[in-house]
């Protein structure tokens, strides 16, 4: 079953009247096969050429993962901090899955994960942080901006997600 869980907004395609989305990198996806639902985003040329080498012929993960192509465009971080008005969204490791993937956005939800992912946490050694996957922003202005929406997969217990652009 997959929950709705929160929207973002990210920058929509190229439009001569405003600059911003040339900014902005694309965010590939890749699915992963193993797991119904669970996807992995990676931002950028170089990540993305990363990650085809991994699942190529011979890669460490030959067989694990499908990429899908453009999920949609989003900023990356300088360091870590997102630019603009645009909130970071972290990246988790699920250490249950092995392959798979948690995002969260904002701070506050960094912080609560890695607390609870702590030795003795509700949530002992489940999620490893890997930090910002992108930036995006948390409200649109229906112009340049594309809503992204979170899914939560409750039959792997709610600790994967995956995203949808205009879901409707």
């Amino acid at each position: 079953m997959l929950i709705l869980s929160i929207p973002l907004f990210v920058t929509s395609n190229v439009s001569a009247y405003n600059l911003a989305p040339l900014l902005s990198e694309n965010v590939y996806r890749y699915r992963n096969v193993d797991l119904e639902s669970a996807h992995f985003y990676v931002m950028g040329y170089e990540e993305r050429k990363q990650m085809d080498e991994f699942i190529s012929v011979g890669g460490k993960w030959e067989g694990k993962f499908v990429n899908e192509g453009v999920a949609f465009k989003a900023y990356r971080s300088e360091e870590g901090i997102c630019p603009g008005e645009t909130i970071s969204v972290y990246r988790f490791l699920n250490n249950i899955y092995g392959s798979a993937h948690f995002y969260v956005v904002g701070d506050d939800n960094k912080n609560i994960v890695i607390n609870n992912s702590a030795p003795g946490g509700a949530w002992d050694g489940t999620f490893t942080f890997e930090g910002v996957s992108f930036c995006a922003y948390t409200e649109g202005d229906n112009v340049m901006r594309t809503s992204v929406h979170r899914f939560r997969n409750e039959s792997l217990g709610g600790t994967v997600h995956f995203f949808l652009c205009n879901w409707r």
